[in-house]
This record gives C-alpha cells, structure tokens and sequence, in this order.
C-alpha cells in the first residue's frame, strides 16, 4: 500500500511525501534504511561489500513470498533512487541504488540486475557532474532523460513519459536546446510514433545543435 501510494505522490510531483511512503513501505518489508549520515556510510561500505560477494554466488529462485517481497524493495529503492538524485543528495542514492543491485542479485533476474546496474551507471554519471562543476540541478533533465527511458524498458511506459514531459519543461526553463532535442526524439520513439532506419538514426545525430549553439 505504501509503495503504491508513494508512487501516485511521485507522479503528482509530492517528492517529499513520496519519498516518505517509500521509505516506510521498505520499513514494512524489513528493508529499513538509515537515517544519519554516518550510518548510511557504514551502510553504504557493507552493501558494497555484499554486492561484490553476489556476484560470484549462484542464488537459487526464491519462493514466490519472497521474491514478491524482493520486487517491492527493488521498486521502491529504484524511485528513491531517483528522488536523491533530484535533491543531490549523491550518498542516499548511491546508497538506494546498490541495495538495489544487491537485491536484483537475490531475485535471481538479470534483467534487474541489468537495470539497476544502469540506474547505478547513471548515477555515477550524474556524481562525476556534480563534483566537476557544482551545478547538479541543470544535470536534473538529463537524469530523468536516462530514468524513463529505463521505465520504458521495463514496461512503465507511462511514467516514461511523464519523466520526457518534465525533462522538457526543465529543460525549456534552463534553454538547454541539446538535451530539449534529445529528449524529444526518445519522447517520439518511446511514444511508438515512428522507427527509424540507420540513415534516418545518423541524419537526426547530424541535425544535433553543437554544444557551444546549446
């Protein structure tokens, strides 16, 4: 019920109680993350640790119980995930995202892992930027750019284009014209609106404005 619920506050744009229903739902579940900073570094160490250690074990498939179980955690540490990610806070969601994987490993899917392995890629991506230039909050578009096109992988078409839209409201805001024109192009081809051919793909590459006209 928390998971659900966490997810309509998310799409009506409510982070912050959001974000509170996930962390209750994962609470419920006995996935209860930290509070403090220091104990989400403790925290963060140990899932590391782990995640390295499951990659080398061979996991049997759960009983339904339990993987039903591990689904909701990985749900809802993938939209908390996104929600650090949002309010830069780069330990919290490097947090989220390896329990994640490490759950990922236990329910034995490697599209999960798969998946939250690229959330994880992109979280690194997002970190770098942060530590480089300081201004996380202009980076947000292109973080949610990555965030629904792996919806759209996994089937929640809907949200993936409800994270296009704000993607393009923020971008118009910023008058980021490079990352406006890419995210319109994954809207249309999520969208099922049109296929292209490899000479269509390269002719919409070429008419990509340049980085000093964006």
């Amino acid at each position: 019920m928390h998971r659900l619920t966490g997810e309509i506050l998310f799409k009506a744009g409510k982070i912050l109680e959001a974000e509170e229903s996930f962390k209750n739902a994962l609470k419920i579940l006995n996935c209860k993350l930290p509070r403090s900073s220091v104990a989400q570094s403790f925290k963060l160490i140990y899932e590391k640790l782990k995640k390295l250690h499951y990659r080398s074990r061979q996991f049997q498939i759960p009983e339904k119980r339990k993987l039903d179980r591990l689904h909701e955690c990985i749900n809802c540490l993938s939209f908390l995930w996104k929600i650090n990610c949002m309010r830069g806070r780069l330990r919290s969601a490097s947090l989220a995202i390896t329990m994640e994987i490490s759950l990922a490993f236990q329910s034995t899917s490697p599209f999960k892992v798969c998946t939250a392995g690229k959330l994880g890629d992109n979280y690194c991506l997002s970190s770098d930027f942060t530590q480089h230039f300081g201004k996380s909050h202009f980076f947000t578009p292109l973080v949610l750019h990555l965030n629904a096109y792996l919806h759209h992988l996994t089937g929640r078409k809907t949200l993936a284009q409800d994270l296009f839209k704000e993607a393009l409201v923020l971008c118009e805001k910023q008058g980021n014209l490079l990352d406006q024109k890419w995210i319109r192009q994954s809207q249309v081809d999520c969208s099922g609106a049109c296929s292209h051919t490899p000479a269509e793909w390269s002719t919409a590459v070429l008419s990509m404005p340049r980085w000093d006209q964006a």
